[in-house]
């Protein structure tokens, strides 16, 4: 079996979906062809984006004579414009239940839908040793000869001394659930007086994201909490995020919007318990109670519950994250989807021959 997958540059998400696929399918025995090839090479071409791609992901392929045309589409909020084309599919492809639902409630006809969950490389995304986290640790640590660093700002420090870092990566935070996150150890402070925490955002360089970590920042000020706040800006690698998250304590994200939860499943993948909440695809990759915590959508009270759980318990959140481990690599890591993909796909295949 020959298959092609065309993966959109608007989200650089979808290509690392695309090349985790890739993985998971070479695992199966299949041939991934290029996306610089001739589309008709191949015996299926799969598309992977969003909904709104349709024309290069779909639309393209069909007019340059492809054999068979699949779709794996992310649909979190609505799909508009292209309801008869997709109906016209003989399947598509989307990333969870989630998406699926919002598929069929905006006309898709719910029988050429399957879902295919995103495949997360469970040989990168893995917990790593102390020593090997000490030059990132080192990098974010800011020093002085002679002067005294302020415990928050001496990463090192906090490590040693076992302060719980709960960390948050997007885009821009506050899609993520960043205000309600901050919201919620805004309460645990004025509930319990604990301030033994660091709360670390990670998001991208663009004004839309800076903007809104202002409303983050003036938000953390006005509950007291400003200096318990650090965020790193920027446009970093795949190896330095999987530094990040191991270097954390607890992933939370209360996400708005989700359409699968990647960087969930990547910290469960890396041994961290996870927090986010009802209302998105998210909370289809935490296991409540097992591998993390999934609140109730806009209950700060539930959110801060969970939270405080889990600044104060090591151990438990020790347990979850091994659990969360163990599931993620079950149900996520490429060897299972690609088979995964294959078993969806191979009656229609098989029909080709």
């Amino acid at each position: 079996m020959k298959i092609q997958l065309l993966a959109t540059s608007q989200g650089y998400s979808f290509i690392n979906q695309a090349q985790a696929l890739v993985t998971g399918l070479k695992m199966a025995g299949v041939t991934v062809i290029p996306e610089t090839a001739n589309c008709q090479e191949a015996d299926i071409v799969m598309g992977v984006g969003s909904w709104r791609d349709y024309d290069l992901l779909v639309k393209k392929p069909l007019n340059k004579g492809a054999k068979r045309v699949i779709p794996w589409l992310v649909s979190d909020d609505k799909v508009e414009k292209y309801e008869e084309q997709l109906n016209s599919l003989e399947m598509v492809l989307t990333t969870s239940e989630f998406c699926k639902r919002v598929m069929v409630r905006d006309g898709i006809n719910p029988k050429l839908i399957e879902v295919l969950p995103e495949a997360v490389d469970d040989s990168f995304w893995h917990p790593l040793a102390k020593e090997e986290l000490e030059p990132t640790i080192k990098l974010l640590t800011m020093s002085s000869m002679g002067v005294e660093i302020p415990e928050k700002l001496d990463l090192g420090k906090l490590k040693a001394t076992k302060v719980p870092i709960i960390f948050t990566t997007g885009g821009d935070a506050t899609s993520k659930g960043a205000l309600e996150v901050i919201e919620a150890l805004g309460k645990i402070y004025r509930k319990t007086g604990n301030k033994r925490w660091l709360y670390m955002l990670k998001t991208w360089p663009y004004a839309g994201s800076l903007r809104r970590s202002a409303v983050e920042l003036e938000l953390a000020e006005n509950l007291g909490i400003w200096e318990n706040i650090r965020y790193l800006v920027g446009e970093f690698s795949q190896e330095f995020l999987r530094d990040l998250i191991n270097i954390c304590d607890i992933y939370a994200a209360p996400s708005r919007g989700e359409g699968f939860g990647l960087p969930l499943v990547e910290a469960a993948m890396c041994g961290k318990p996870v927090v986010t909440c009802t209302g998105t695809a998210a909370e289809e990759t935490v296991v409540q109670g097992e591998t993390g915590f999934i609140a109730r959508r806009d209950d700060i009270d539930d959110l801060a519950g969970y939270l405080e759980k889990l600044i104060v318990d090591k151990s438990l959140r020790e347990k979850l994250g091994k659990r969360g481990r163990e599931i993620a690599v079950e149900k996520y890591s490429p060897r299972v989807i690609g088979q995964k993909f294959l078993d969806i796909i191979c009656p229609t295949y098989n029909s080709l021959q």
